[in-house]
């Protein structure tokens, strides 16, 4: 049964519809005109009748904000990437926290894409539009929250990402491999292209065969573990490292690219990353004469494409393989 209710208040009048039918929880929503009222109604009552009709007073109640925040505690709290998405989620919830989910739409999505583009770069932006997709996918999936627009972070075109191709100079190596903070976990990113995240988790168990020339990353980003090959400098790196653990070098990965950043400025280098050293050694492996099986197998890329994005060959390193 449905009725609707004429209320005339200092702010205006309003239309008050309330449909009650058993089997369901109580549907109430006020409405500017008459004509939105009964059309509200006969949709919903038509829903009822069919079976169709699910409630959305939980979208209409709860904010992005408390939404985002269930997901962070209950949610990626359990996931291997916690420590670094709590910090990726906090621009989301400044940016997104007022809105009840009911009004998450694509162009809600759409102009945050938009807004934060003129503060970070598009590969930012794209991981966030994936983790705002994730927390609206929970709502239905993990807490029962019945979106009637859907998923509205699917519905909105990724950024396109722009690959770096800034390769560190020969110099600039130099400078950072006899840095005493960091030099050694350069030397090591440069000689096995490994991330930052799986350097500052190596274990001593993780070196293995008789000449020590392999390590065993069990846990990468992509949950597969694969063995690279150890050049001599890169043992004496991986030697330097374990020794040090417990003292001044052991530091999470976020610090370790904090440390980098300060060696860059100590050393006046400007615009690297500790990330490009990936891209540095994914390239010179290239340039040394190994095939893409070779380069796959040491760096962990699974595709063509991905290999394609960290591959910034120098051309002079071609010459003498094109006129021999």
């Amino acid at each position: 049964m449905a009725t609707i209710r004429k209320r005339v208040t200092q702010a205006g009048t309003k239309y008050q519809v309330q449909i009650r039918k058993k089997g369901y929880k109580p549907v109430s929503r006020s409405f500017n005109t008459l004509k939105d009222a009964q059309t509200f109604t006969k949709d919903i009552e038509a829903k009822m009748e069919r079976s169709v009709y699910q409630c959305a007073n939980d979208a209409e109640a709860l904010s992005f904000g408390e939404l985002a925040e269930q997901y962070l505690n209950e949610i990626l709290i359990h996931k291997k990437g916690y420590d670094k998405e709590k910090y990726n989620i906090r621009p989301i919830i400044r940016c997104l926290k007022g809105y009840k989910l009911i009004n998450i739409r694509p162009h809600v999505i759409s102009t945050y894409k938009k807004d934060r583009l003129q503060e970070v770069s598009p590969s930012t932006v794209k991981r966030e539009l994936g983790l705002i997709s994730r927390i609206l996918a929970a709502a239905e999936k993990d807490f029962g929250i019945y979106l009637p627009q859907g998923n509205a972070a699917t519905k909105v075109k990724k950024p396109v990402e722009t690959s770096r191709d800034r390769r560190p100079t020969s110099n600039e190596l130099e400078l950072l491999k006899s840095d005493k903070i960091v030099g050694n976990y350069v030397v090591l990113a440069i000689e096995t292209g490994m991330r930052r995240g799986e350097i500052v988790n190596i274990k001593p168990e993780h070196v293995i065969g008789n000449n020590r020339n392999l390590l065993l990353i069990p846990e990468t980003k992509t949950d597969i573990p694969r063995t690279i090959p150890l050049t001599q400098k890169a043992i004496q790196a991986v030697d330097f490292i374990l020794m040090a653990r417990g003292r001044a070098l052991n530091i999470k990965a976020d610090s370790l690219s904090q440390a980098f950043l300060r060696a860059c400025k100590r050393h006046n280098i400007t615009d690297l990353h500790f990330h490009d050293l990936r891209h540095e050694a994914t390239s010179s492996f290239f340039e040394r004469g190994l095939n893409i099986m070779e380069v796959s197998l040491i760096t962990g890329h699974r595709s063509l494409s991905m290999l394609q994005r960290y591959t910034h060959l120098k051309p002079e390193s071609l010459i003498d393989r094109l006129n021999g």
